[in-house]
């Protein structure tokens, strides 16, 4: 897909490292003419994909194919150095990155790609969690093999492994947890980083391995019954739906049974001015009133209703979640879902182009009073 000959220009936030890309060898433009709203997205994480489907890309163009060490990314002016993270580096395939873009501002939003380098190491950006800096309070890739999944924030809310898991399964975006609807669940210890009452935002993605059960998605509440205080998001099959649990009773997300299916999706709960939002699949489905006392001290559970032991755990598989101290606009939820579930659509990486590197040769000709440069 050609990329449009007219970009916007971002306006970078005065913390932008400004870095000199010249002696680069290659670069790449990305597009996000997949992005169609009119408001503007700050420091918005955007999944950015790699791979030999790109004209011009191989990895043998790294200097450090290994581990992608010489990996940049900037701003349409190519010298404000943006933050990234790497989810998976797959030099015999699909590579996956995390790009903090600091304005998604419609269809004609341009960055590039560096790299070509040599003499460089990987920036602090790509393991110090500064990728993830708007608010967010966690996110959990769930491509962990060990007992944790680690939160990729500088929060350092880990999530533990409890039970019936297998990690490593194949996920909406890379890795993802398989819960075996039993004893398996995830939990973050509860710390006054995650206690949020008020305007805040949780999203997960979920495949169930069938239709028709009663699954905990995310959750943060003490017991069944007779709780007072928390939230939960799950599958109600008593009425068929998906729903968020509340102290003031439960809130169905009338989707339809054509979607209780065991493909991947994306359910989010926003709480904004005490009153609560669901989306499912990137859309606005459910606009109601109060939702009672939200204040919890019980863990943040992925994968479990509440927790008791009366939990309702999930049969499936767990990826991509997030918890924001921040209300997430209805526009920001659908760029995730649609950067997410459509990657090729939303980010259009252009032809890879060669850079400005000079190479640097040995001069000739030297004498006492002058010499020939070449390069």
């Amino acid at each position: 897909m050609a990329l449009a000959a007219t970009f916007a220009v971002l306006l970078i936030p005065q913390t932008a490292r400004a870095a000199d890309f010249a002696t680069w060898s290659k670069k790449m433009p990305i597009a996000f003419s997949g992005y169609t709203k009119s408001e503007t997205l700050t420091n918005f994480p955007v999944l950015v994909t790699l791979s030999t489907n790109t004209t011009g890309f191989s990895y043998t163009n790294f200097v450090y194919p290994a581990d992608g060490a010489d990996l940049r990314f900037a701003a349409s002016n190519q010298t404000d150095e943006l933050n990234y993270e790497i989810e998976n580096w797959n030099t015999a395939g699909v590579s996956r990155v995390w790009v903090q873009v600091p304005q998604v501002a419609g269809t004609n939003t341009l960055i590039y790609a560096f790299w070509g380098k040599s003499g460089v190491t990987a920036p602090p950006c790509t393991t110090n969690g500064s990728t993830w800096t708007n608010a967010f309070r966690g996110v959990w890739h769930m491509n962990g093999t060990n007992f944790v999944q680690r939160d990729s924030t500088t929060n350092g809310n880990n999530a533990s492994q409890v039970g019936g898991i297998v990690t490593g399964a194949v996920g909406i975006v890379d890795g993802a947890v398989h819960l075996d609807g039993s004893s398996g669940y995830l939990s973050v210890p509860n710390n006054a980083g995650i206690s949020l009452t008020n305007n805040f935002t949780a999203e997960v993605w979920f495949k169930r391995d069938a239709a028709s059960a009663f699954d905990g998605f995310i959750s943060k509440i003490p017991s069944i019954p007779g709780w007072t205080n928390g939230w939960c998001l799950n599958f109600n099959d008593n009425t068929d739906y998906f729903a968020a649990y509340f102290p003031v009773g439960y809130k169905d997300v009338d989707v339809g049974p054509s979607l209780n299916d065991t493909a991947w999706h994306h359910f989010v709960l926003r709480i904004q001015n005490g009153s609560f939002n669901l989306f499912f699949d990137g859309l606005q489905q459910s606009q109601n009133g109060v939702v009672g006392s939200l204040g919890s001290g019980e863990p943040l559970n992925f994968g479990r209703f509440a927790t008791d032991a009366n939990s309702w755990n999930l049969l499936g598989l767990l990826d991509e979640i997030r918890y924001s101290a921040a209300p997430r606009s209805t526009n920001w939820v659908w760029a995730c879902w649609t950067n997410q579930v459509s990657n090729s659509t939303f980010s259009v990486n252009g032809a890879v182009e060669d850079g400005q590197a000079v190479a640097a040769l040995d001069a000739t000709g030297i004498g006492i009073t002058n010499a020939t440069l070449n390069g």
